[in-house]
């Protein structure tokens, strides 16, 4: 079986993805990512996104925009649509750090992203923008 879009970035780089340290820069893959695609996004996760700004905004308003976002797909909460898991990986951009490091937001946030049918090649650059490839 061939490795996944999140294998293979996982994999392309030498960080640690498990390190609590690299949620910063998980925050602005996540999204960079989906600002590449805006327009290909649903409207509540552009709206979500414009709201949000680069920055990562307070707990309150993380909560509001989470319940917005998923209120959009109470039909579709798994993510089994193109529009269901476009806002399945926009929420990514909507959690604060956890207590572990970011490898499996990323992984989950990759497949919600990919299974969207969102361009691989902006997600690898969002992707490639914060973690170098390995030997680069």
């Amino acid at each position: 079986m061939e490795p996944s879009i999140a294998d293979r970035l996982i994999e392309s780089t030498n960080t640690d993805l498990d390190s609590r340290i690299e949620w910063e820069r998980a925050q602005r893959f996540f999204y960079n990512a989906l600002r590449a695609v805006k327009s290909r996004l649903p409207l509540v996760v552009q709206q979500q996104l414009e709201s949000r700004g680069p920055n990562l905004p307070p707990a309150a308003e993380l909560d509001a925009a989470r319940v917005a976002l998923w209120r959009s797909i109470e039909a579709d909460q798994m993510g089994n649509t193109p529009e269901g898991a476009a806002v399945r990986a926009a929420l990514f951009a909507f959690f604060p750090p956890d207590e572990d490091g970011p490898l499996d937001a990323i992984a989950f946030f990759c497949t919600f992203f990919a299974k969207a049918a969102l361009s691989e090649s902006a997600l690898a650059g969002a992707f490639h923008d914060q973690w170098p490839q390995n030997g680069a």
